[in-house]
């Protein structure tokens, strides 16, 4: 993901160290979601009392998760597994506020998401498929704590 928002002015936005990813259960057939952690202006609250966790991971607010199909993940390939974390992060807002861009909405843009999304991927990936897949190949695997409720189980 740091490497993405170095290298793809499309996601420049994007900042690798506020963003949760999580292995469980997505949306419907989905390889994996984007959830958003915050209202507009990172409030933890709307203005009908709805609230949404905070959560920190060292003493870091996350503005966003991204909840990753376990099965999907571990038996495709590493353009796959490239091309699904870059979709997710295709969601997320411009001002990365801990809110989705309202633009690039399956609901709203329907069969026309895929024609937006492809020139971004298909730039990234040929440029810097081949960093991208080492880190994802490569990465040491950390202890990640489980968390319920917004807040880490250990």
């Amino acid at each position: 993901m740091r490497d993405l928002s170095l290298r793809s002015p499309e996601y420049r936005h994007i900042q690798p160290g506020r963003v949760l990813v999580v292995a469980g259960e997505a949306r419907r057939g989905s390889r994996g979601t984007v959830k958003p952690l915050t209202f507009a202006k990172g409030a933890s609250r709307d203005g009908s009392g709805v609230r949404k966790p905070v959560v920190r991971l060292n003493g870091k607010r996350m503005l966003y998760c991204i909840t990753l199909r376990p099965l999907f993940f571990r038996s495709s390939r590493p353009s796959q597994r490239v091309e699904t974390l870059l979709h997710e992060l295709f969601h997320v807002s411009p001002g990365f506020d801990g809110t989705l861009d309202p633009m690039r909405r399956h609901a709203r843009l329907g069969d026309t998401f895929r024609r937006r999304f492809r020139p971004a991927l298909r730039r990234y990936t040929e440029e810097h498929l081949y960093t991208a897949t080492v880190e994802l190949v490569t990465r040491k695997r950390h202890r990640v704590p489980r968390i319920r409720g917004g807040l880490p189980v250990h």
